[in-house]
């Protein structure tokens, strides 16, 4: 990996990320109060004009990323095949984003009350889902063996793979949108935990790659990593743009296709337990309420119930975070691991 390179990258990806915010958050804040104002406002207040759409910004800064990297690297050991599939996980990530964008416009601009139905969502991400596993097998991915934990080698699924691989990123891609917010009730979530997570998450990634000399996972992660480091510098508490349903969606695309392109994919269990913790606390609560009418936690996920308790954004944000990086150990444990074999 030429570190140099991948350093300049990271950098433009900040860089680019702060300039998108100041040009585009007055726009987007255009589309839901319908005025005009190009400032950002005080940095560190909040005026209710605080918008959606951070998808969009993240889209486009990791896109950059991704483009630049393939460039940089290209006569080096990525390029050709392999920069098709970082193209078409982005490709992936990006329709996704456009899902969410819609949904973000309908509820944040219309005032659409609930957006669109849940299974027309869950259909049309198992759909993208199955497209991107699909377009990887034409590439000549046919690579349908599974590393189990637990000294349990690998396991062969043959066509069984495609369909359970489909279901797996549809579940990640909900478990990341969860952990932004519930049905993009932002007065539920945390200022930047998302994308905080997600940072911490594709950091922990790019260095599983790095033990298994995978180098266009490595890329890929280190690129979404600073998209979302761009995107933090708007995010963070208190927020001047939210990623809304945008950018979870995009980074949980993102998620789900790095462990793709990784090979190793019980990695999402591991260094996404913070995800899947708040995806599970949600699930439990909604059964829980919809057989007896009670309430578990105090909020309808796990860090809606930290902040309910009268938890700070940050506090919250540091909790998940050590959790990920438990996590984290366990996931290039892992990766480690399956070098031996």
């Amino acid at each position: 990996m030429l570190w140099n390179r991948l350093l300049i990258i990271l950098a433009a990806e900040i860089f680019a990320g702060f300039m998108l915010g100041k040009i585009l958050i007055p726009w987007f804040r255009r589309l839901k109060t319908g005025r005009l104002e190009l400032y950002i406002g005080d940095r560190f207040k909040k005026d209710g004009s605080e918008p959606k759409f951070g998808g969009i910004i993240i889209a486009a800064v990791s896109g950059m990323g991704i483009f630049l990297g393939i460039s940089a690297l290209s006569s080096g050991q990525t390029g050709g095949g392999e920069g098709k599939r970082l193209a078409a996980a982005y490709i992936y990530c990006l329709l996704l984003m456009t899902l969410g964008a819609a949904e973000d416009y309908a509820k944040d601009c219309r005032k659409a009350v609930l957006g669109f139905k849940l299974r027309h969502k869950i259909a049309a991400q198992l759909m993208l889902s199955a497209a991107f596993l699909l377009v990887l097998y034409f590439q000549g991915d046919n690579t349908t063996e599974v590393l189990l934990p637990f000294r349990l080698g690998y396991m062969e699924f043959g066509y069984l793979y495609y369909p359970l691989m489909g279901l797996m990123m549809t579940g990640a891609v909900n478990c990341v949108k969860l952990h932004d917010c519930f049905s993009g009730d932002t007065s539920s979530g945390c200022d930047g935990l998302c994308a905080s997570t997600c940072l911490i998450f594709s950091l922990i990634i790019a260095v599983c790659c790095n033990i298994t000399s995978n180098v266009q996972g490595q890329l890929y992660a280190y690129c979404i990593a600073g998209a979302c480091a761009a995107v933090l510098i708007w995010g963070l508490s208190p927020a001047k743009v939210y990623i809304g349903e945008s950018g979870s969606l995009f980074l949980g695309g993102a998620a789900a296709s790095v462990i793709i392109i990784s090979g190793l994919h019980f990695l999402f269990i591991l260094a996404g337990i913070g995800f899947a913790a708040d995806a599970v606390c949600s699930a439990i609560q909604y059964f829980v309420y919809k057989r007896n009418k009670k309430f578990i936690f105090k909020g309808n996920s796990l860090h809606a119930h930290f902040k309910a308790k009268g938890w700070s954004d940050y506090k919250v944000i540091a909790f998940f975070s050590l959790v990920t990086l438990v996590g984290g150990a366990g996931a290039a444990a892992f990766s480690v691991y399956s070098t031996k074999l």
